[in-house]
């Protein structure tokens, strides 16, 4: 794994927890975000240590987009990917 250890995972989710072991984040969390969910500062952003925007409108423009999900995650070199719960998780 890269970064000194960790992992590095992009998470599709509305709520979560940081794992830690020692003082050292076990898990980075790498979030997607639409500009309307960037304009109100959303749950998964907040928790997100980085985030990459998507484009917005209809969920198969972003969050149901499983190629998009796979661009994403390789732009951003993450070791997993989690689609969370709803639209992606189904596809």
């Amino acid at each position: 794994m890269k970064n000194g250890g960790s992992c590095s995972c992009m998470v599709l989710w509305k709520s979560g927890h940081s794992i830690v072991i020692g003082t050292e984040k076990a898990i980075l969390l790498v979030g997607m975000a639409t500009a309307e969910d960037t304009r109100i500062y959303a749950e998964h952003i907040r928790i997100a240590d980085q985030f990459e925007e998507v484009p917005g409108g209809t969920n198969n423009n972003n969050y149901a987009n499983v190629l998009l999900i796979v661009e994403m995650a390789t732009i951003t070199h993450v070791d997993a990917v989690w689609s969370g719960w709803g639209h992606p998780s189904e596809n």
